[in-house]
């Protein structure tokens, strides 16, 4: 079963003030995640990837296409309960302590008040804030920060976790965290989908990966799959090349440059 289906999904933005072009964030994207896979969407700045994982959150309207998670139109309440979106700057209140904040978004998910106090200690836990659950999040650093809103999309309990480059600014402990962390929901039924920047790490996490050149979908697959044909087009004093390489040669022939 598909957990997000999306088809000719464009977004186009009005012209800024002052000018007469309007931008085409997204332009006629097509991809499917399958419940249980672990997918990233990766690409340059400006690539399209937030504007995607807003779309497909129900939190925008595409100009053309549809989104349908496990079968739902995206913007339906039905599809909306059924996935927890973190930002990629999430902010909360910063004189709630953690365990306040974990335990709020357990509610929000349907959990009584006794069980959101226990599912706030185990998402904690799980993020590794267990010692940090009640300080109150004003004192956190961005690292921290971003591990809380791991907890507290966790504590929704969804099926689907859309992800807003959720390592951002996690140190390497944090991020081996990370990788155990998507491990364990998909291990427990879930599926994720998130954007990033750190490609070296994505061959060991990720089912697929997804690249997005100025709006449009370029390449997607295995990460093994992209770096067999990434390497296949190197010259032999370029030696071998991870995702990164592959991705940047995709890139550079997308705008003009040489493979």
């Amino acid at each position: 079963m598909h957990a997000v289906e999306v088809e000719h999904l464009t977004k186009v933005y009005p012209p800024s003030t002052g000018g007469s072009t309007p931008r085409h964030a997204l332009d006629s994207i097509d991809f499917e995640v399958d419940a249980g896979e672990i997918v990233a969407l990766v690409g340059p700045n400006g690539s399209g990837k937030s504007t995607l994982l807003k779309l497909i959150a129900g939190i925008s309207e595409p100009s053309e296409g549809i989104c349908r998670i496990f079968g739902v139109p995206a913007t339906q309440p039905g599809a909306r309960a059924r996935i927890a979106y973190l930002p990629e700057n999430p902010a909360f209140n910063p004189r709630s302590s953690a365990r306040a904040v974990a335990a709020f978004f357990g509610r929000l998910g349907g959990a009584t008040a006794r069980a959101a106090g226990a599912l706030a200690d185990e998402v904690l836990d799980e993020v590794g804030l267990s010692w940090d659950r009640d300080r109150k999040e004003e004192t956190f650093s961005r690292g921290m920060r971003q591990r809380l809103g791991l907890a507290a999309v966790l504590a929704l309990r969804p099926a689907l976790l859309l992800l807003d480059e959720p390592t951002e600014g996690i140190d390497l402990v944090g991020l081996g965290e990370f990788d155990r962390i998507v491990a364990r929901f998909r291990k427990s039924g879930g599926t994720v989908l998130f954007t990033s920047h750190r490609l070296e790490r994505l061959e060991r996490v990720c089912d697929r990966v997804v690249l997005l050149v100025d709006g449009h979908l370029r390449m997607q697959g295995r990460p093994a799959e992209l770096i067999r044909g990434g390497a296949g087009r190197l010259s032999a004093t370029e030696g071998g090349g991870g995702l990164e390489k592959a991705f940047l040669l995709e890139v550079a022939r997308c705008r003009g440059g040489r493979e």
